[in-house]
This record gives structure tokens, C-alpha cells and sequence, in this order.
């Protein structure tokens, strides 16, 4: 795994120096221990080393060696980060996902298509459509998480806690990283002009997901994502009639009860397949009715996208984790945070590829 240098804010330490190839079993056996794994895989001169520096890391740390610190954050970080970008892959359903380095720009070419052609030419004139390429500058974001780390459980060896914590800055990072891209791509969509095929409902009806399933169908088959509670109102519209002269009452088939009885959602509908996409609760922020916690993604968007085309969505990571940590001059807490560089654009040119759906009862 190809980690990029970071420099440690405390001190300015270059981590870089500690991610040596001659290292990566250290990593092993951490991220095996903060797992609750067994490390009797391990031949035991090596798990018992590894340990052992790992205590001696967490003494000095506790003593305020900076250096200790930047060798331990980046043990951490190793461990943290190949599940992260995993979960961050997701973003590549929606829409165009890059990696890039620190030292690279975040540029994304974009194509406008200049169609003028018309089928006889007029008076010997035959205007052709052209293309025209340009590069634009993505704005990236920093995405932050942390922990107050609690050197001395680190150095008895009591990684549980600690283990919770990795788990947790994986999901908190990858969750508010995938929230703000869905919010700007979002906010990019709805604020550009020209042909766009954008709607809100109050509760999604049938006559505007229909609407926009025919429109975007034109691009390729549709995928429909969304939340839960976007997706899961899709299944009120899988009802047919079987008989035109019969009451309007709609029939099921039964294939279709199974299936919502099984996953509470359809798997596709008007040959549009229907995805949810996960979303879980940010256990630190209350929603504005103080009843429940807020998500990190958008309830309230259904995303209808062709597949196997040009779609406008695209988002750019620079970089790979970077990890700094302090003290925290109130409370006397060494803490650690790890930021995530990400940023995302919407192609002007290339927005009447896709649809959205708001429902402004969520």
C-alpha cells in the first residue's frame, strides 16, 4: 500500500520516516489487536516485539515525545485507512471518482458539445457540431475526525477502546466525506441553468418518478438511489390493474410482496433498478426537532442515473489520510485528528444526463 508523507502539526515531525517496509508487521499485529483478533497467526518473537514497542511508543507518548507520537499516529493510520478508502469507493456508484496526490491539481475535464448539424444542408452550407474541452478546478474540502487518545491504556496493552475508536473515525470519516459530496452535488445541480430534469414533491408520486425514469432512460438504463426513506416509497407504485373495466383498485404481483416483504424496498421498477444507499445516524448531532439524530447523508434525494454513461457527478480525493495530534489546552486531553482532503463538482455540460427527485416532506 503507496501511503503519501505527512507532516505531523506537532512539531513538524515527517512521519514518512517511520513507514518502512521493515514496519508493516507492527501494523499487522496492531490492527489484529485492535480488532479482537487472535494473534497467535503471529510466530511469537514477532507478536511479542511488535507489542512491546508498541507500549514502549505509548510510555513516550504519554511523556510528550513527538516523535513517539507521529510513529504511533502513523501505525494508526495505516490501520485506519484501507477501510476507509473502501467505504469511499461507493462514491464511484453516482458519479466519476479520482484519486489524485498532494502535489497534483484538482482539475476535471469536462466536454461541451456544440450541436448544429442539420439533416439537408442550406444553400451548399453544411453546418457541423463541434466539441469543446476545458478544465476546471475542483475546490477541495477538508473533512476532519478524531479522538482523545488515552496513552496509558495503550501502554498496559488494553487496546479495546482504542479499537473502538479506529472503527469509528473510518465510519465518521467515510459518512460526513459521501454526506458532502451528495449535499454539494446537490446544491451544484439545483443552482445550474439550462435542460436538467430536477423535481420536488411533497412525498414521491408516481407521475414524477415515472416522468424521470422515461427522460433520463434515453441515456442508458436507470439506477434509482437514494436513502431508505426515499427508495422505500418506490414500492406504493409496483401495483398494475388487471381488468380496466374492474374497480381502481391495484394488484400486486406476488413476487414483488415477497420482495418488499423481505428488504422493504423493490429491486427495480419500470426497468429502473432501485438502490439503496447506505446511510446510518451522526450520533453527535440532534436533528432540529430534538427527537431523533441526524444522518449523514440526505433523506430527502432520489438520484436517477443511466448506466455505462457520461454522467455529470464527479469527485476528486487528494492525497490520502493525513493524521496531526496535540494537546488540548482545556481539558489536558492528548488528542488525535485525521483529515480527509475531498472535493466535487457537477459538469454544467453534462446535467441533463441525470435526474433528481426532492421530497420536501423529509
Amino acid at each position: 500500500m503507496k501511503l503519501t508523507n505527512v507532516i505531523e502539526t506537532n512539531g513538524f515531525v515527517d512521519s514518512s520516516k517511520f513507514a518502512k517496509k521493515e514496519k508493516t508487521k507492527i501494523v499487522e499485529v496492531f490492527s489484529a489487536a485492535v480488532s479482537g483478533q487472535s494473534l497467535e497467526g503471529f510466530h511469537p518473537d514477532v507478536a511479542n516485539k511488535a507489542m512491546a514497542r508498541i507500549k514502549e511508543l505509548s510510555e513516550l507518548s504519554q511523556a510528550g515525545d513527538i516523535h513517539a507520537k507521529a510513529e504511533l499516529n502513523e501505525i494508526v493510520r495505516w490501520t485506519v485507512q484501507p477501510k476507509l478508502l473502501e467505504r469511499l469507493e461507493l462514491l464511484s456508484v453516482l458519479s466519476n471518482y479520482k484519486k489524485i496526490g498532494y502535489d497534483e491539481q484538482a482539475l476535471v475535464q469536462t466536454y461541451k458539445h456544440d450541436v448544429r448539424s442539420r439533416r439537408q444542408a442550406a444553400s451548399g452550407d453544411v453546418p457541423f457540431g463541434s466539441m469543446e474541452k476545458k478544465d476546471t478546478l475542483v475546490q477541495t474540502h477538508t473533512i476532519s475526525a478524531g479522538f482523545a487518545v488515552n496513552y496509558r491504556e495503550v501502554q498496559t496493552g488494553n487496546l479495546d477502546r482504542l479499537g473502538e475508536h479506529i472503527q469509528q473515525i473510518q465510519v465518521d470519516l467515510g459518512n460526513k466525506a459521501i454526506g458532502f459530496v451528495y449535499d454539494e452535488f446537490y446544491k451544484q445541480f439545483k443552482a445550474l441553468e439550462g435542460i436538467k430534469y430536477y423535481a420536488e414533491t411533497a412525498g414521491l408520486t408516481g407521475t414524477a418518478l415515472e416522468d424521470l425514469i422515461k427522460k433520463v432512460r434515453r441515456f442508458g438504463r436507470v439506477s434509482l438511489l437514494g436513502d431508505y426513506a426515499m427508495v422505500s416509497q418506490i414500492s406504493d407504485f409496483v401495483g398494475f390493474k388487471q381488468d380496466g373495466k374492474t374497480d381502481a383498485t391495484a394488484r400486486i404481483a406476488d413476487a414483488a410482496l415477497e420482495e418488499i416483504r423481505r428488504n422493504g424496498i423493490v429491486g427495480g421498477f419500470r426497468g429502473a433498478d432501485v438502490v439503496e444507499v447506505p446511510n446510518t445516524y451522526n450520533l453527535t448531532e440532534v436533528n432540529a426537532d430534538g427527537d431523533n439524530f441526524e444522518t449523514y447523508l440526505p433523506e430527502d434525494l432520489l438520484f436517477a442515473v443511466p448506466n455505462g454513461n457520461v454522467v455529470p457527478f464527479h469527485t476528486v480525493r487528494r492525497g490520502e489520510l493525513a493524521s496531526a495530534s496535540g494537546i488540548d489546552i482545556v481539558t489536558g486531553q492528548n488528542i488525535t485528528r485525521y483529515d480527509l482532503e475531498i472535493g466535487a463538482l457537477v459538469d454544467p455540460f453534462a446535467v441533463q444526463t441525470v435526474g433528481v427527485i426532492k421530497d420536501t416532506n423529509l
